[in-house]
């Protein structure tokens, strides 16, 4: 099916190997800055998603919950959801996360995974992992509501002087966080050639 990277124009890091933590260290980069990416519009994605796809008596997963802002507006709402949030903490969490680690949740056991801007603040190796493991632990006919940061949206970054191309369509902001721009179709390519059977 394709390198999702192919078609990106060197001015857009084409010409650049896609980065991994190890490669993001060396540029200085801290995992534990992706912690500073979720906003106070979070919310109400979670509330738009939950209206539309989920019920009260299925079993709702927040993937990379982060401060946990989606996975409280759910629980507020009466849903049955839970957070998975690795790098949660605790001085600027909204809601705790029930898991800290992908292994707690059992295979085969969620109706519903939520995934919101995750895959865009990790390596695109990465994100492929999360992306299998989500599907592993989906019930047989559950659903998985993957969404990404989109390159559009995260290009004009590169107009600020501090922040820097590091990857295909993946730059280190000025405030020092990770972001790599899908576009829907790169995005799509990702999911079906991680998952080709979901």
């Amino acid at each position: 099916q394709g390198d999702i990277n192919q078609d990106v124009p060197a001015d857009q890091g084409g010409d650049l190997p896609p980065s991994t933590f190890s490669s993001l260290a060396k540029e200085g980069y801290k995992p534990e800055a992706s912690e500073g990416t979720q906003i106070a519009t979070t919310g109400p994605t979670y509330t738009k998603i939950l209206e539309k796809h989920a019920n009260p008596l299925m079993r709702i997963l927040d993937w990379g919950a982060g401060r946990g802002k989606g996975t409280k507006e759910g629980k507020d709402a009466g849903y049955s959801i839970e957070g998975f949030e690795p790098n949660s903490n605790p001085d600027k969490r909204d809601i705790a996360p029930e898991y800290t680690d992908a292994t707690q949740i059992p295979d085969e056991s969620q109706d519903l995974i939520i995934n919101n801007a995750v895959v865009n603040v990790v390596p695109e190796n990465v994100g492929r992992e999360i992306v299998r493991t989500i599907y592993k632990k989906l019930k047989p006919g559950g659903s998985a509501f993957i969404q990404s940061r989109s390159w559009n949206d995260i290009k004009g970054m590169l107009e600020t002087s501090k922040t820097k191309l590091v990857g295909p369509r993946e730059v280190i902001t000025s405030k020092g966080t990770f972001q790599k721009g899908y576009t829907p179709e790169t995005l799509r390519m990702l999911i079906e050639q991680e998952v080709p059977d979901a």
